[in-house]
């Protein structure tokens, strides 16, 4: 058995009528004692069968699902890989419970020792922090300092019972971790929004993949799994935090009663303020800015609290798997209860789409290619031919990822639908060529933009997409692990790059190339920032006669001269610490040297 099933909250219980296999662990919902008791006596075969009256009855909700030893090495050696592609089962080949909210199934204890205690402790304090660190466009190094702290957390609490990760596990750490270390050290823009729904998808799958508990991407059930992760184990978990047993000592009683203490506490500490001695006591240990923002911050940290509650559920969850909810047994019923689509349908709809297709490329074909040939059609000029159906193509592409998935989903597989589904995501990655040289013949003559990077990175999630899809129509397995990986790292490189630093170093060698014949430098002063001014002002401050714009005074030098405000105001390093962010600082020394205003 994987260590990380050690301290499962259940095991399968023994039908009426079957002996308790020898060694086999009791359920943790019975008493100690009385187990061992049971065990000697063999009282849960027939002989006795109300030895657990006292206890929360398991029977109600734990069916016995130990499956057939032969037909499961069976299975484990079809599969492949020569793995069982049993979703949510344990490596012992049981599966954990469906998830079903009865009152025996509430009942269910939250087994735990001195480690989980541990490190719920640390899932709280990290939930307290997080609208103090994380929540804000501008913490930008809190972000950082808060989401690796959660990873450490995490890593720590599967390192606590001798988990060893796997690659995979290893893979989604490493590339969560860099997600959020660039907050720390590139300056914010556009590209940095991305960072945040990858990483709500990446963290729910790093708890689960370091406790190596059943999620596999790898496997049949890539949507069930990610619900498992994200939302089912956490908030089956939710009260895990102030309910864990550790040993004799009972639950968490005297953490909840602080918990249900300090707003109380805080608000008579606000109401006792108004007796003179009290609040100059008080002035005296605290600032009065801090008196005054004292509300707000308990708030805050209420709201806090109820993010550790999620972030301990879904680590707890990802443990012991208590509450596993959908299991791969259950998937298989979904699964096969949504294939209602009859095959006529799903190749009249998939034939009537291909059709129009090939009729589109059979007309059109000249006007597809020539963006490869950096021709431009009849009738066109470059800008207009660069952004004529630019997002309706894009649109079209993902209709059919939509189409085709569906399809799969809802109908059995079929000669028909494969090889008309093949043909319609040959076509849509045609279009996501054709819109790529689109970009890249822009790009060559108007230079590069914020919206052109995102656009080439949009194009290339979405043939990722495809690719997978084809490959996985072709071989029947899912690709959904690949395609995850491979997003997430083109977002990694894409970040770390500096987008705003290429950007303005791009433009500056084409215009001194004169590949470009002007150079936009209100957008580049303007919209960039960070590392970009430090290749971008010193150009400027040595061909200002040349390019005949000054941004030192005047209007002209509003954008820079608000940098600088803004940055006096946020004080130094140990005013502000969270918001500090080394491209930024970098930037800031950059427009100080170019305006003359050293610190």
């Amino acid at each position: 058995m994987n260590n990380s099933q050690t301290s499962l909250s259940h095991e399968a219980v023994p039908a009426a009528g079957q002996k308790t296999p020898a060694g086999a662990v009791p359920f943790s919902g019975a008493d100690p004692a009385q187990s061992s008791k049971c065990a000697a006596q063999n009282c849960c075969a027939t002989e006795a069968p109300d030895c657990h009256a006292e206890t929360a009855q398991p029977d109600e909700y734990m069916p016995d699902r130990t499956l057939d030893t032969d037909k499961t090495a069976k299975t484990a050696a079809e599969a492949p890989g020569g793995r069982a592609d049993l979703q949510g089962s344990a490596p012992d080949g049981r599966y954990p419970p469906v998830f079903r909210q009865t009152a025996a199934r509430r009942s269910i204890p939250y087994p735990a020792d001195r480690r989980d205690s541990t490190f719920a402790l640390i899932f709280l304090l990290l939930g307290v922090l997080c609208p103090f660190l994380y929540l804000g466009f501008d913490k930008l190094l809190g972000k950082a300092v808060w989401l690796l702290g959660l990873l450490a957390a995490l890593a720590g609490y599967a390192r606590a019972f001798r988990v060893k990760p796997s690659r995979w596990a290893l893979l989604l750490l490493v590339i969560t971790a860099a997600l959020s270390a660039q907050y720390a050290f590139i300056s914010f823009s556009a590209v940095t929004l991305l960072c945040g729904p990858m990483l709500a998808v990446l963290l729910p799958l790093t708890a689960t993949a370091l406790f190596d508990t059943g999620l596999d991407l790898s496997g049949r059930h890539t949507v069930f799994d990610y619900l498992n992760a994200a939302f089912v184990r956490p908030f089956s978990n939710l009260g895990a935090i102030f309910r864990c047993r550790s040993g004799k000592r009972g639950n968490f009683k005297v953490l909840a009663g602080l918990l249900i203490a300090f707003p109380f506490f805080a608000a008579a500490v606000l109401l006792l303020g108004s007796d003179a001695a009290f609040s100059a006591l008080l002035s005296r240990l605290f600032a009065r800015a801090a008196m005054e923002r004292l509300p707000g911050d308990i708030a805050r940290a209420l709201f806090g609290a109820l993010i550790s509650v999620y972030l301990f559920g879904m680590a707890y969850g990802a443990r012991c798997t208590r509450g596993f909810g959908i299991t791969g047994e259950r998937a298989d019923r979904i699964n096969e209860s949504m294939k209602r689509l009859p095959q006529a349908t799903a190749v009249t709809a998939l034939a009537a789409l291909a059709a129009l297709y090939l009729f589109y490329l059979s007309t059109q074909l000249i006007y597809l290619v020539s963006a490869f040939r950096s021709v431009l059609p009849a009738g066109y000029g470059l800008a207009e031919y660069a952004r004529a159906g630019f997002f309706e193509l894009c649109l079209v592409a993902f209709m059919n990822i939509l189409l085709t998935a569906g399809v799969r989903a809802f109908t059995s597989p079929s000669q028909a639908v494969k090889w008309l589904a093949t043909g319609i995501l040959l076509f849509s990655l045609i279009l996501c060529g054709t819109v790529t040289a689109k970009i890249f013949l822009y790009i060559g003559s108007w230079g590069l933009t914020m919206l052109r990077l995102m656009a080439l990175f949009a194009v290339a999630v979405i043939a990722l997409t495809l690719a997978g899809l084809l490959y996985s129509l072709h071989t029947g397995r899912t690709t959904a692990r690949f395609v995850l990986a491979c997003a997430a790292i083109l977002l990694l490189a894409f970040v770390w790059s500096d987008p705003d630093y290429q950007i303005a170093r791009y433009n500056l060698a084409k215009y001194q190339s004169c590949a470009h014949q002007s150079l936009d430098t209100d957008y580049l002063v303007y919209t960039l920032e960070g590392r970009a001014y430090t290749v971008l002002l010193p150009y400027l401050d040595a061909h200002e006669e040349t390019l005949g714009v000054s941004y030192r005074t005047g209007e002209s030098s509003d954008q820079l001269l608000s940098l600088l405000e803004q940055d006096a105001r946020a004080g130094g390093f140990w005013e502000s610490p969270w918001r500090w962010n080394l491209g930024h600082r970098i930037g800031v020394q950059a427009v100080r040297t170019y305006l003359g205003r050293p610190r």
